[in-house]
């Protein structure tokens, strides 16, 4: 989980066409990696603004009428790993502020140390 930046979001992106010398409708589902405080953006495309990478992608997906169609359960499968890293992202902010605390107080307290010292 390293490999992504401490200030920076996941969220779920679709897009959907129907396509010729196809029946039926087919989508794309992408979680994006996007700037901290951006909610949607416009394509699934690392052109666009916000956009930082894009995590995981499945294309040509076939958009059913229910939850039990591919689109719909290849959907519940990257919504759950996008709350996954969203969880891990906010568990690494709270962590490094926590450390970022820590280190404000030790250096007024060395500080004073040297003080009292000489």
């Amino acid at each position: 989980m390293a490999k992504y930046p401490i200030d920076s979001d996941f969220i779920l992106r679709e897009s959907s066409a129907s396509p010729k010398g196809r029946f039926g409708r087919y989508c794309k589902i992408a979680i994006l990696e996007v700037d901290a405080g951006c909610t949607s953006v416009r394509e699934i495309s690392t052109r666009a603004t916000g956009v930082r990478s894009i995590v995981e992608v499945t294309d040509r997906l076939h958009f059913g009428s229910t939850a039990r169609s591919e689109a719909g359960r290849e959907r519940a499968r990257l919504e759950a790993e996008c709350r996954r890293l969203n969880k891990s992202q906010q568990a690494r902010r709270k962590r490094a502020a926590t450390v970022a605390a820590k280190q404000e107080l030790a250096v007024p307290l060395f500080e004073d140390a040297i003080s009292l010292a000489t």
